[in-house]
């Protein structure tokens, strides 16, 4: 343990702190005797500002590691210490998605993808079908059985099938791809960033507009709004993340797209698909959208801003 670490995050001393680290990355999960504090617990614990959060996660903090005397992650301490810093629980989030993980994997793998080829077609495809998905993957769930099945979904055949493929978006545009290439390339990656997905965070090279839509709102207007705001984060999921003008523009468009009204109308829109039993059943609640929902995913871009930011 170095107790120079431990101590200056205890201290809250983020300016000798974080050269420290720096130099010596692997510390950054150093954590405190008996207490078990590393220096992201101490900076949910202080409240620290976004910058610093931001560059301990860059530098590998765990937000999924718990403290030994009472088992609480950075995000739990986060949430006691500070309720009101929807800002850090939102940062302090201690797992990444699987359609967050494939994005990572093409950032960081670019040469497997030298040009929008066939591949990269198919690629595009599974991330958008991982991002469909609205339920928390378990620990326990076998991830080659659950690529295979998204990779199937896609291209209709099975991953263990040994031959090359054809797929055609008419029969005028043909893409081929080879088998071997998602078996021993993709899934291998997906299998190694997933063992790691809790120091993975948020980044601005890959982060989406969809990365903005989870966690859910702790509240909404009507029945509607919910699978308005799924619709929404799946619309998302291949949009870089802008600055707040363009998103602002781009999230009032996307709700017109999808409901054909606009978010600043008179009279609150009723949605035939999102009728789903209920009394406001497929109503969509405009002053909602209005005054909380489009400002939140604002804030959260804002925040993730404000994480990127070198101090």
């Amino acid at each position: 343990m170095n107790l120079e670490v431990t101590t200056l995050a205890r201290m809250g001393h983020w300016t000798a702190l974080l050269p420290l680290l720096r130099k010596t990355p692997d510390w950054v999960n150093q954590v405190s005797e008996p207490k078990g504090y590393a220096p992201l617990h101490q900076a949910a614990w202080h409240g620290a500002e976004l910058p610093i959060v931001g560059e301990l996660l860059r530098l590998g903090a765990d937000p999924a590691l718990k403290t030994k005397n009472k088992q609480q992650s950075p995000q739990e301490i986060a949430r006691e210490k500070h309720p009101d810093r929807e800002d850090l629980h939102f940062l302090l989030t201690p797992q990444r998605s699987l359609a967050q993980l494939m994005r990572k994997i093409l950032h960081d793998n670019d040469h497997l993808f030298p040009e929008y080829n066939d591949r990269r077609v198919v690629f595009d495809a599974m991330v958008s079908c991982f991002q469909s998905n609205v339920f928390h993957l378990d620990d326990d769930v076998n991830l080659e059985m659950r690529f295979a099945a998204v990779f199937q979904a896609v291209t209709t055949l099975p991953l263990e099938n040994d031959e090359d493929f054809r797929l055609y978006v008419r029969e005028e545009l043909p893409f081929s791809t080879d088998l071997s290439f998602w078996r021993v390339n993709i899934l291998h990656l997906l299998e190694h960033y997933r063992a790691m997905s809790s120091i993975i965070p948020l980044e601005a090279g890959w982060t989406v507009v969809a990365d903005l839509f989870d966690p859910l709102p702790q509240c909404w207007g009507y029945r509607g709004d919910p699978y308005l705001w799924l619709e929404m984060r799946q619309a998302m999921c291949h949009v870089s993340l802008p600055d707040k003008p363009t998103l602002l523009r781009m999230l009032e468009s996307c709700f017109k797209a999808l409901t054909g009204f606009d978010v600043y109308g008179d009279e609150d829109p009723f949605i035939i698909r999102f009728k789903r039993g209920g009394m406001s059943s497929g109503g969509i609640a405009l002053e909602a959208w209005r005054d909380k929902l489009i400002p939140l995913l604002l804030d959260r871009a804002s925040w993730l801003h404000q994480s990127w930011a070198r101090r």
